[in-house]
C-alpha cells in the first residue's frame, strides 16, 4: 500500500534525501520518494505504518521536519518552529565551512612561498586572501542566523 504525506522542513535537496532516507529506514517500508518542489513523501510499505511512527522517526533522527496527512492543517507555532530549525541547521551546515578557510590557507602559505621565489604573480595571492575572506565574513553570517534561529527557537518553546 502507498500513502501520500505532507513533510515540512525541507529546504533543499540534500534535505529530500535526508528525510528519504530516514523514513526509507522505519520498519515496514518498502520505497520512499519524496519530492521537494511538493514537499511531499510517497511511501509504500508492506502493511499501514501509523503516521506517529514517521514523526518520531524525523523527530529523533533531526528534529527539524514533520510529516502529516495531505491537507492537514498545521498550527502556525509548528511551522515557525520547523522554520527557525531549519534555518538553524542551516547555520551549523554553513559553519562547517572551516575546513574551506583552512584550504584557503594552506593555498595562501604555497602562493607566498612561490611569490617569494618569482614563480608566481602577488595578483594570486591577493585573490587567495580575497577568498579567505569571503569564508570567514560566510562564517560570521553563519554564526549570526545560528543564535538568532536559536533564541527564536527558544522564545516558541517558552
Amino acid at each position: 500500500m502507498k500513502h501520500t504525506y505532507h513533510i515540512q522542513g525541507m529546504t533543499c535537496n540534500g534535505r529530500r534525501t535526508h528525510v528519504e532516507k530516514t523514513l526509507s529506514k522505519v520498519d515496514g517500508v518498502i520505497e520512499v520518494l519524496v519530492n521537494l518542489e511538493k514537499s511531499e513523501a510517497v511511501i509504500e510499505m508492506e502493511s499501514h505504518i501509523p503516521i506517529e511512527t514517521f514523526q518520531k522517526a524525523l523527530k529523533q533522527d533531526d528534529g527539524s521536519y514533520s510529516i502529516h496527512k495531505p491537507g492537514e492543517h498545521h498550527h502556525e507555532d509548528d511551522s515557525a518552529s520547523a522554520k527557525a530549525k531549519s534555518l538553524r541547521n542551516q547555520a551549523r551546515i554553513s559553519f562547517t565551512q572551516n575546513q574551506n578557510l583552512a584550504q584557503a590557507k594552506d593555498a595562501e602559505e604555497i602562493l607566498l612561498k612561490n611569490y617569494e621565489t618569482g614563480t608566481i604573480d602577488f595578483n594570486d595571492v591577493l585573490d587567495i586572501q580575497e577568498l579567505q575572506l569571503k569564508f570567514q565574513t560566510q562564517q560570521i553570517q553563519a554564526i549570526q542566523m545560528y543564535y538568532v534561529q536559536s533564541a527564536y527557537l527558544n522564545y516558541l518553546i517558552n
